[in-house]
């Protein structure tokens, strides 16, 4: 998909339709070419039928620190929103973890791939991890067993 900047974008991102963001997005794909692994965990996170991305991502705080339009959803936020949203479906802490661990780990290659320094997405990569390990320590709740057989 090739993208106009002329005439294809709205750069008034409050007013941006899903449509806007998603040629934004592809436009950044295209303009940095990401990693195969991120560039294919990012259309995921774009195209799954059962999240909302334009509903359900904030878009994080890396938009306004590299210069996208306000209220952008940054693409690696928005695969960091997407594995936060799939660990929240899992079973059981184990597996929690272990889709927040690549989740996290996936957002640090995306902010390299998408030109954030490599200081700049370790302490993003840090501040992720940290609020996981609070959210496990404070607000995990274990899964019950009332109805077990």
């Amino acid at each position: 998909m090739r993208v106009n900047l002329d005439t294809d974008l709205v750069f008034d991102s409050l007013q941006a339709s899903r449509e806007d963001e998603k040629r934004r997005m592809m436009l950044m794909l295209q303009l940095y070419v990401p990693r195969q692994s991120v560039y294919d965990a990012v259309l995921k996170a774009y195209n799954d039928p059962d999240w909302d991305w334009y509903e359900e991502s904030d878009g994080c705080t890396g938009v306004t620190e590299l210069h996208s339009p306000k209220g952008f959803r940054f693409p690696p936020c928005v695969l960091h929103d997407y594995y936060c949203y799939l660990a929240s479906k899992a079973k059981t802490l184990k597996e929690a973890q272990y889709i927040r661990f690549i989740g996290d780990k996936m957002f640090f290659f995306a902010n390299i791939d998408f030109r954030a320094s490599t200081w700049r997405s370790v302490l993003r990569w840090a501040g992720v991890r940290l609020w996981w390990l609070c959210v496990l320590v404070f607000f995990w709740k274990k899964p019950t067993t009332e109805g077990a057989i």
